[in-house]
């Protein structure tokens, strides 16, 4: 059917492909995340989230935003700190709280704006309940996903399709019952734009003011959305202005977002003693590491969007379309976009800190909505086999993932800089290696992945905005040249790490490696039953190791006899947790003896961490000299 024809549906197709069905879908799925991880106590209340929690319960139970009581009352007595999702004996002291000192006690380092929504919800349903409130918040998304399809195409089938691949999926699953603002400002940014592309539309005073005051809530989530607050507000005005001339409705627009902004400035200078709030110098960083986080929040296999879900990839091709179709929506979206998530690459603390990944891009996410909507429904106009394939592929990875995050319990939360390579995987374990990884500066740069996708998000919106590529043909050049690209990239990889010298001989002095127990004695370790706890002598080196045979030997000695085991020796690959070799060390009757043994590394991609482990079981003194290992041939 043309993009252009309306299309007739029964009533029954009618009620299948409608917003009703597409929220009865969203709900379902982020209600059963909930249910499914709170039943499996994993992925609590942790991070920021308790002190946003505390926030709400201050001012629902004692009316006020001052600190000192709503930690006091939240942590004390000890058991009702569980309702925080904190351990009982959690202190209200510096090592805890999030608050500072200002001219009138003490306030939260986390902006008000969303503690003032959940303090009702969090008072009548706890943790639970501020969790449904997010994901109730969330569906907020997916109704102007569904706004915003109407304006793009009449095709009802077409439409339903598009916001599923789009909305039904992450980051917005998981994401919904995070109790961070970042979903909620990309809601309201999200409402902000549809505002300004229907300025047209008759509206009611009452609810152009409601849209007025959403959009001016921004700064209220967090400072740092203030500049989009702005660059919405002045949009939309100015639009109006270029419409109708009507200055009594933009007067009114106007009132409202001055008199939200000089209340928050007013609570941030009775708070903190100065309009800004408690932000401090070196709140932004440039440099290095925030361009490898700005890519990475694009294309990192746990941080980027386009991996998370790749119909975003439909979105870098329909910016461009959607720029020669609606310039103006196009031009503020793109700058909502890089103001969102350049602000957030500028942050000290990569990612966002100890939070879900891509946490920092889910504001600028929710906008990039609109392109991705866009470019689905063009496609659809052009190729509607091509366009139900792509749905029907991302509809199938999006239900993989929610299976693995739902039922499989992954580690969904930021990894640190040190993580090894092959322990970084969260969703895409399977296939790992392949994947860009940006998470550490000193290596980064030589993953040939990155360059891959860093390619494909370079040439996909510039076929977008090209006038004179014919759709098929440039669909069958980009497929060839990503095949061309991936598999020159993935042949340079097995080529490069084939030839790869094996890690030189090298001796480790059991003084040099980490140990839980036991003493150094010398260039030595000693444990001794009644003086040590039992536990490991010796951890380490967490060195990679290539594709090679290799010969390790542990030098030690024990007076116990030869048929008593003394401790248990193991080769761990740390990415994979998985021992390559295990064997007891027996007693030598207090003789320095040497174990040897050989194991094999095969993996053809990064080379795997190993650390050569020593647990002593505490029965019998140890005493531990070095551990040794070389290549050896095959």
């Amino acid at each position: 059917m043309p993009f252009h024809h309306v299309q007739n549906l029964s009533p029954a197709r009618e009620k299948l492909f409608s917003l009703a069905s597409l929220l009865l879908i969203y709900g379902l799925c982020a209600l059963m995340v909930i249910i499914v991880w709170n039943a499996r106590h994993v992925n609590g209340v942790t991070g920021d989230e308790p002190h946003y929690l505390i926030m709400a319960n201050g001012l629902a139970q004692h009316g006020t935003l001052e600190q000192t009581v709503a930690y006091k009352s939240a942590l004390e007595p000890p058991e009702r700190a569980k309702a925080f999702g904190q351990p009982p004996g959690t202190k209200p002291d510096a090592s805890f709280v999030h608050s500072v000192a200002g001219p009138h006690g003490q306030f939260n380092v986390h902006n008000i704006g969303l503690p003032l929504l959940l303090a009702i919800p969090f008072t009548i349903g706890g943790m639970v309940g501020a969790k449904v409130f997010m994901m109730l918040f969330g569906a907020l998304i997916v109704v102007f996903a569904w706004k915003f399809s109407a304006l793009f195409s009449t095709n009802q089938r077409h439409r339903w399709l598009a916001v599923c691949a789009t909305c039904i999926g992450m980051p917005l699953l998981p994401a919904a019952n995070q109790i961070y603002p970042d979903l909620m400002a990309g809601a309201l940014a999200m409402m902000g734009l549809y505002w300004f592309s229907t300025t047209q539309d008759k509206r009611s005073m009452p609810l152009e003011l409601l849209f007025a005051a959403a959009v001016a809530y921004l700064p209220w989530l967090q400072i740092k959305f203030g500049p989009a607050c702005g660059v919405i507000l002045l949009a939309v005005m100015s639009k109006i202005f270029a419409e109708s001339r009507d200055l009594k409705r933009i007067a009114r627009i106007a009132a409202v977002a001055a008199l939200s902004c000089l209340t928050l400035i007013a609570y941030n200078s009775y708070a903190f003693g100065k309009a800004s709030g408690p932000y401090l110098q070196g709140a932004l960083d440039a440099s290095p590491a925030s361009l490898m986080v700005f890519l990475g929040l694009f294309i990192d296999q746990n941080q980027g969007f386009l991996v998370q879900n790749p119909v975003f990839l439909i979105g870098l091709l329909g910016m461009g379309w959607l720029y020669r179709s609606r310039r103006p929506l196009a031009l503020l979206g793109g700058v909502l976009f890089l103001s969102m998530i350049l602000l957030n690459a500028l942050h000290p603390n990569w990612y966002g800190g100890w939070s879900f990944s891509g946490r920092f891009g889910w504001t600028a996410v929710v906008v990039f909505m609109i392109p991705t909507l866009y470019g689905l429904l063009e496609l659809a106009r052009r190729s509607e086999r091509a366009f139900a394939a792509i749905v029907l592929l991302v509809m199938l990875i999006q239900a993989y993932l929610l299976y693995h995050y739902a039922f499989t319990a992954p580690d969904l939360y930021n990894r640190a800089p040190t993580t090894p390579f092959d322990a970084y995987a969260e969703l895409y374990p399977a296939i790992h290696s392949w994947l860009p990884a940006l998470y550490s500066i000193t290596w980064a740069v030589s993953h040939l992945p990155n360059y891959t996708w860093l390619t494909v998000v370079i040439v996909l919106p510039l076929a977008g905005f090209a006038r004179k590529v014919e759709f098929k043909r440039f669909g069958l050049l980009a497929a060839a040249f990503f095949a061309l690209m991936y598999g020159v990239g993935t042949a340079i990889i097995n080529a490069a790490s084939s030839p790869l010298p094996a890690h030189k001989d090298e001796v480790f002095a059991a003084a040099t490696l980490p140990s839980q127990t036991g003493r150094i004695d010398g260039s030595t370790r000693v444990a001794e039953p009644g003086k040590d706890t039992p536990g490991f002598v010796s951890f380490g080196p967490y060195l990679p190791y290539p594709r090679s045979t290799y010969r390790i030997t542990v030098k030690y000695s024990s007076p116990a006899a030869r048929s008593e085991p003394v401790a248990l020796f193991d080769v761990l690959d740390t990415g994979a947790q998985q021992a390559l070799m295990i064997r007891e060390l027996p007693g030598t009757d207090g003789a320095v003896s040497e174990f040897t043994a050989d194991f094999k590394i095969i993996s053809l991609q990064k080379a795997p961490v190993l650390e050569f482990r020593n647990l002593w079981a505490g029965k019998h003194a140890f005493k531990l000299y070095d551990i040794s290992v070389k290549a050896v041939r095959d």
